[in-house]
């Protein structure tokens, strides 16, 4: 990750990744990670990944999601600095977009766990996978969700896959930020059989 070295700017990032056995899921980052590959890499792609990320459900939910929140810490390991420097590339780039604006940006915050932790919006565990809070405005991140897909499933991601995930919940953050998570939630409460279809479009803007 020598190349992330290079970007000046730091996000902030909360370390609260603690010592022992987790279990890893895939939430709604991952069905986003499906839609971009189905995107961009075609059909037989997005169905290798959904495979993939149903093998790792399955077995996790008979593993059980366990409740390591371990005590809190400053790591500030390789991979923290990564996703510090991945974060603060966003920061930079968003404050720039909406300087001309009438909309100042607000940065996120970054919490690293492994297993689970707790969150604005309730309790945060690995089942769910990298995702982002609009209450606390807080992107929470189970650094072992690489690892599964890696190690577990031989998925060749790298850095730059890393990144984009991170990337995926500043979006979401923005979103907020903007007002579209709002919007789309009254419309969603307006018309329930719209409601999918909508979180898809959702989850392909924060791609976007």
């Amino acid at each position: 990750m020598a190349q992330w070295d290079k970007i000046e700017s730091r996000g902030r990032v909360q370390d609260r990744r603690g010592a022992g056995p987790v279990a890893g899921g895939i939430g709604l980052t991952g069905i986003a990670i499906v839609l971009a590959v189905a995107y961009f890499g075609g059909g037989e792609q997005a169905v290798q990944v959904a495979e993939i990320i149903q093998d790792v459900n399955q077995q996790q939910a008979a593993q059980g999601t366990g409740s390591q929140e371990g005590t809190p810490y400053e790591g500030n390991d390789a991979y923290e600095q990564f996703a510090g420097a991945v974060l603060g590339s966003g920061n930079d780039l968003w404050t720039q977009i909406l300087s001309g604006t009438t909309i100042a940006y607000r940065e996120p915050t970054l919490v690293l766990f492994r297993g689970s932790t707790q969150s604005g919006c309730g309790g945060a565990s690995s089942a769910i996978g990298p995702h982002y809070c609009p209450i606390d405005e807080t992107i929470y991140l189970d650094e072992t969700f690489f690892d599964e897909l890696k190690n577990r499933f031989g998925a060749r991601g790298g850095d730059v896959a890393e990144a984009y995930v991170i990337a995926h919940e500043v979006g979401h953050h923005v979103q907020t930020v903007l007002g579209i998570s709002d919007q789309v939630r009254t419309a969603q409460s307006r018309n329930r059989r719209q409601a999918n279809d909508l979180s898809i479009k959702q989850e392909l803007q924060a791609d976007c």
